[in-house]
């Protein structure tokens, strides 16, 4: 039995000798998609909070002095009053 791990060592050996860049390229490509992935999620929250922020004249169209507290609610909750 130590006689057949032997030869399977002597088989494998050149693989484990040899350089391989695999591993780490992996993980430092993970690491680079990440980090693409998350800068592409901010400028999407970015974007989207610009799109939903109010124009900077919104404050100047209010409703009219002449319309009570009363009156607005009422209308807002329902379309007779």
């Amino acid at each position: 039995m130590l006689r057949l791990a032997r030869l399977e060592m002597d088989r494998l050996a050149p693989d484990f000798q040899r350089k391989s860049v695999g591993l780490p390229a992996f993980l430092l490509g993970g690491a680079a998609l990440s980090g693409v992935a998350s800068l592409f999620q901010q400028v999407l929250v970015a974007a989207a909070r610009r799109m939903h922020q109010k124009p900077p004249n919104a404050s100047a169209t209010k409703t009219p002095a002449t319309t009570s507290n009363s009156t607005r609610l009422c209308a807002a909750a329902t379309s007779t009053c």
